[in-house]
């Protein structure tokens, strides 16, 4: 079980990646208006602003009254979401942020193992049709870098490999090769920890990026130029 504290500074967070329980959420509310706290169901596209105007949370929205204290409580199970993105709303059936330092005082218990640090980054979205994203360079100056998640979406009209490649995807074996059917999605999580994206080649060389490529075939001989498909990372 995992505390995360939150203030009237948090409007919005960002708090875990893959699958997460929550147990219970409590606080104060020492705004003089009546706010909204919502759990939000989604990996977002930006770290800095992890909700837009509009969002609908996953579970009903929690009352948190003016200059009042609140506790919900879900145990023994938890309410369980596949990620989570907490926001402090004015509105109950969307989100609508609240004024700035305009939140509330607000504890989570969660359970997971795939909480957020504060020092993760997203590239690409699942907007943008490409054909490969490089969260980070083929550097041995990378070599402390994490991928914690990607997710793909398989707009190509036909069966397609997501690679992740080490060294720019060009030349050496890739290290994760997944078939995606025409129309599929695929989601990779690889939890709190990470997963280290480090190879050798036959020249007994390392190799330390981390590239992201859509192929016809499960080497990189089949890369793609299409650009219609959707690819987003997280990373830290």
């Amino acid at each position: 079980m995992s505390l995360i504290a939150l203030t009237a500074a948090n409007i919005t967070r960002f708090v875990a990646f893959g699958p997460v329980k929550v147990m219970r959420v409590h606080g104060f509310n020492n705004q003089g208006a009546d706010s909204y706290i919502q759990l939000h169901q989604k990996i977002p596209d930006s770290i800095a602003a992890p909700l837009a105007t509009g969002n609908v949370p996953a579970f009903k929205s929690l009352l948190a009254q003016a200059n009042n204290g609140f506790m919900y409580s879900f145990l023994p199970d938890g309410v369980l979401l596949s990620q989570l993105v907490y926001g402090i709303s004015s509105t109950e059936a969307s989100f609508t942020a609240v004024g700035a330092a305009a939140a509330v005082d607000c504890t989570l218990d969660v359970d997971s193992l795939y909480l957020t640090s504060g020092g993760e980054t997203i590239t690409g979205d699942l907007t943008t049709g490409v054909d490969s994203i490089a969260p980070w360079t083929d550097s041995v100056a990378n070599v402390a870098n994490r991928l914690l998640r990607v997710d793909y979406q398989n707009h190509d009209g036909a069966i397609r490999y997501l690679l992740l490649s080490t060294d720019g995807g060009t030349t050496n074996v890739p290290i994760i090769n997944n078939q995606v059917d025409s129309g599929g999605t695929l989601a990779l999580e690889f939890g709190r920890q990470g997963l280290q994206c480090v190879s050798q080649d036959a020249a007994f060389a390392g190799h330390y990026g981390c590239k992201i490529l859509q192929s016809t075939t499960a080497s990189a001989s089949g890369i793609t130029s299409s650009a219609a498909s959707y690819i987003k990372a997280l990373w830290r």
